[in-house]
């Protein structure tokens, strides 16, 4: 873990266990060369209806600005402003992961530097969790503007309708700016992943919403969106382009109601909880099952299933199943994970398992095409050699 040089922890700490326990949001900020937006930034939210039941944790990420001033003449009025400076910056996604661990609200929001919100935002948000259990996630309209430190009441932006909440709509970039959610989503679904520079969050909901998390669109328009110039994702150098190429790619299934992707990545969810659960393992064998039913030309769902199989000592239908895998043709457009189950996995575990039930001629001939993929593997040679002296 980086290195956090936090001036003022001890006493900020302090205060908070004496004068403000149990915040109900956690408000996190990343501060990256924000000087023209520092001081409107903390007039906006500080006048938050409910800021009294939030705690706003700010953590400058190595930045090159003069914030510090303008942040400490706020933390001596406003107890519930906690700051950390880093000694590297993380990117946006690995100090909004921090933020979040260091957090003791029920709900949590971003809140950026240069956008603004509805003065009553946050507590229209948290009222709208409160009463919606099973709500991982809100959200509002919001105005946009190209002019800097706006006030959401005064500004010469335009409104953009975000649409409302469904698998469909999630081709749309939903939820937007400023959302608020619960801090117990990432309990389930994981933190942001932090390979992204520029389209984390967009990464981070589509996960959330693979998973069966539940959206909701809050009526009404809550915050201003300021499209900066020298923004992560609205700069000329963003990576936000190929950044969205690898997240349609990864989930446009979520939108376009791919049955085959739907159920072949909840069974690898599944997969992933505890191996000596026995029933977590039948659920996801039958998401598999489906998976192969609404794709019959994947091999991933049959290989799955197979080395389930082998791990549990059943020989013969490991067999079955990763046979009629090394059946299917190659598909094309693989990636590497992919290309590496197709060309070495699957005929692998073939040659192993072949060899537990008497198909020697099968797995002779699975071991003999993985070595075309992988010649120099000496787990491969030695299966080999286990079948050809076999013959002798």
């Amino acid at each position: 873990m980086k290195k956090i040089v936090c001036w003022l922890s001890i006493v900020v700490s302090v205060v908070s266990l004496t004068c403000f326990c149990n915040p109900r949001i956690s408000i996190i900020t990343s501060v990256f060369k924000g000087d023209k937006f520092i001081n409107e930034f903390l007039d906006d939210i500080t006048r938050q209806t409910i800021f009294d039941q939030c705690e706003l944790i700010m953590i400058n990420a190595n930045s090159p600005g003069n914030e510090e001033p303008v942040i400490q003449k706020y933390m001596q009025k406003y107890p519930n402003i906690r700051y950390c400076r880093l000694d590297k910056d993380p990117g946006i996604y690995g100090v909004w992961n921090m933020a979040i661990k260091m957090s003791t609200g029920q709900y949590i929001t971003n809140a950026n530097l240069d956008d603004r919100l509805a003065h009553n935002a946050y507590e229209v948000f948290a009222k709208e969790l409160d009463y919606s259990p099973n709500v991982v996630l809100v959200y509002g309209e919001m105005y946009c503007t190209h002019k800097p430190n706006e006030t959401f009441e005064n500004n010469a932006g335009f409104r953009v309708a975000v649409p409302k909440f469904s698998r469909k709509n999630m081709s749309c970039c939903l939820p937007g700016c400023c959302p608020m959610w619960r801090k117990s989503m990432h309990e389930r679904y994981g933190f942001f992943d932090e390979t992204y520079k520029s389209s984390g969050d967009y990464e981070m909901w589509l996960r959330a919403v693979e998973g069966g998390a539940k959206l909701k669109k809050v009526p009404g328009c809550y915050a201003l969106y300021y499209e900066n110039p020298q923004g992560i994702s609205t700069s000329a150098t963003s990576p936000r382009h190929y950044e969205d190429q690898r997240i349609l790619k990864r989930y446009s299934h979520v939108w376009t109601g791919d049955e085959y992707r739907s159920n072949y990545k909840l069974a690898c969810k599944l997969d992933e909880l505890d191996p000596k659960e026995q029933r977590v393992r039948s659920v996801a064998i039958n998401y598999y099952l489906k998976a192969f039913a609404a794709g019959h030309d994947h091999a991933e769902p049959l290989v799955r299933i197979a080395q389930y199989y082998y791990k549990e000592g059943d020989n013969h239908l490991a067999y079955l199943f990763v046979k009629r895998a090394c059946e299917l043709e190659e598909p094309k457009n693989l990636d590497s994970e992919e290309l590496e189950l197709y060309r070495y996995t699957r005929y692998d575990l073939l040659g192993i398992v072949a060899w537990y039930v008497g198909e020697f001629s099968a797995g002779e001939e699975a071991v003999e095409k993985a070595l075309e993929w992988s010649p120099h593997n000496e787990h491969l040679q030695r299966n080999l050699n286990f079948y050809l002296n076999c013959k002798k």
